[in-house]
């Protein structure tokens, strides 16, 4: 997943000519600051005994080294650091590590790179000797996602943006964090699985002391003393807290913040924080913390408390990741009629498939989109009630319809439109079924459908991934469970976000299950312009 680290160690406030004189500047205030997040690792340690947060990393191109041989290699050492540091035994370092989640960071031929959470005494062991294993703990600017910043900026000023277009931003947790005393003494681990926890969450993030008070006109918040570029106990602070533009940015941020009561209005009013618990049965899904802030009428002071907010969020040490969401739009505008034949070719109009009698037949595919127009003549089936959310496998073409926003497609809309290529078979009244000549690819087999499209064609996602992609599952029949989940939209993200890692848990659980994202509408020549969730690693993407 690509970060904040470049925009905060890299936006120099004077230039300097080479890389070679860049790296010069750059690390030493790299190397503080890191030292600054060891010391705040081993602080928790001592005070509350709580692990934290890091990435590890297992790097080295041995012959025939795979992903899970070099996972199998880190909880190899990660055992010996636990004896070394706390003396454990054998049964209680093989406990300790086997209580261990890795949240996948990276995977290349070469490297493996997770994010858990260690005490601080157990990651300073685990470096050995060949240096290809190594631990950095999670400093804020590795949890916020790439232009957390930029993006919030620009969404809060854009009053034209309607409610689904506001600033979205998820905190991911850390595994086991909902255990720890911290995040229960706010009450927030009461309402998991979707309540309304605003008040319990901003507690949580502001962590305001007993002797607060507004009064005191040397307000410190607890960001500011958490974080390097702005507490003043940071040793090597003050030569280095001018040398890039983001450490002046976020001193005189939180100054105009969190050191103040300004914002306090805009957290009682103009936000609401969410929760979402994981999967108990998927140590891969993660709880989400989610707060939506009304961007309508928003002035500068309620931005700079936003981006504030989320940096609070990000040096939590029970928040792993912290991500804006992407505003989604449909893709596959154009259709595409090349599955068989071609076009063009001597062999266009030829359907090998379908000669060989694969038409979908006794398959339910699941689609997400804005709406699927089920009067109408490709879907229609006069003898069957209107589909609704309750399974019903008589109905000719559409099983299930979830009407998570709305039961309708607008005029012409997109979500009739693809679920018409995937399924669609024309029928006279709704009764008989005739060979249309836009039947769809799968023309035999049935949808089960779930509108996340608004009338103007915008959209609005559950906030659980899993949620999307279970429609048409569940029936305890595997042979009326959907295998295919179509997802024919996206974001303009074109990273590794925390939904293409969401629908990367899902593949990994379900090996029974395909998901198909649209790539975009940018086409061949749209460099960097596949965007997630199409950006997943088991997912297939086309467009």
């Amino acid at each position: 997943m690509e970060s904040e680290m470049e925009a905060e160690f890299l936006d120099l406030t004077e230039k300097v000519g080479s890389e070679a004189e860049l790296l010069a500047v750059v690390k030493p205030v790299w190397d503080a600051a890191n030292d600054y997040e060891l010391n705040r690792a081993e602080e928790e340690e001592l005070s509350s005994g709580k692990p934290y947060p890091y990435i590890v990393c297992h790097r080295g191109s041995a012959a025939g080294m795979s992903t899970n041989k070099r996972k199998k290699a880190v909880k190899e050492r990660l055992m010996a650091a636990a004896v070394a540091a706390k003396n454990f035994s054998e049964e209680e370092a093989t406990e300790y590590v086997q209580n261990i989640n890795y949240a996948t960071m990276a995977v290349k031929d070469d490297l493996f790179c997770g994010v858990t959470r260690l005490h601080a005494s157990i990651a300073c062991e685990i470096s050995d000797e060949s240096n290809s294993i190594s631990v950095q703990p999670m400093i804020m600017s590795l949890k916020m996602a790439a232009d957390t910043v930029g993006t919030i900026l620009d969404r809060m000023a854009d009053t034209a943006l309607q409610f689904e277009g506001d600033p979205n931003v998820d905190f991911t947790l850390c595994p086991g964090a909902t255990t720890d005393a911290k995040f229960a003494e706010k009450d927030i681990t009461t309402t998991m699985g979707g309540g309304d926890v605003t008040e319990e969450f901003i507690a949580f993030l502001l962590d305001r002391g007993e002797n607060f008070s507004c009064a005191d006109p040397n307000i410190t918040s607890a960001a500011s003393s958490a974080l390097y570029w702005t507490d003043p106990a940071s040793p090597t602070l003050t030569e280095q807290v001018s040398i890039t533009k983001r450490t002046i940015y976020w001193a005189e941020l939180f100054d105009r913040s969190l050191n103040t009561c300004n914002c306090d209005d805009m957290y009682t009013n103009r936000l609401r924080a969410t929760v979402t618990e994981g999967d108990p049965s998927n140590p891969h899904d993660p709880d989400i913390l989610n707060i939506l802030f009304m961007s309508e009428g928003a002035t500068p002071s309620d931005t700079d408390c936003a981006i504030a907010l989320v940096a609070a969020g990000a040096l939590q040490p029970e928040i792993c990741h912290v991500e804006v969401q992407g505003v989604v739009d449909t893709g596959n505008d154009i259709a595409q009629w090349l599955a068989q034949g071609g076009v063009g070719s001597e062999d266009a109009m030829e359907t090998p498939l379908y000669d060989a009698g694969i038409t979908g037949a006794g398959q339910v595919v699941a689609v997400s989109d804005t709406g699927l127009d089920y009067e109408n003549c490709y879907f229609m089936d006069a003898n069957a009630p209107d589909p609704s959310a309750a399974r019903n496998d008589a109905h000719r073409k559409v099983v299930s319809y979830n009407p998570f926003v709305d039961d309708a497609d607008a005029k012409n809309g997109h979500g009739t439109h693809v679920c018409g290529i995937v399924a669609g078979h024309r029928s006279e009244g709704g009764m008989e079924q005739t060979d249309g000549v836009a039947n769809g690819i799968a023309y035999d087999a049935k949808i089960a459908f779930l509108d996340i499209g608004f009338p103007d064609q915008s959209l609005s996602l559950p906030r659980r991934d899993s949620d999307i992609l279970s429609t048409g599952r569940g029936t305890g029949d595997d042979s009326k469970d959907a295998h295919i989940h179509s997802a024919s939209w996206g974001g303009a993200t074109n990273s590794y976000t925390g939904q293409a890692r969401n629908f990367d848990n899902f593949m990994f659980k379900n090996d029974d299950f395909l998901i198909l994202v649209a790539a975009g509408n940018s086409g061949r020549d749209g460099l960097n312009s596949v965007g997630t969730p199409a950006t997943a690693k088991n997912i297939l993407s086309g467009g």
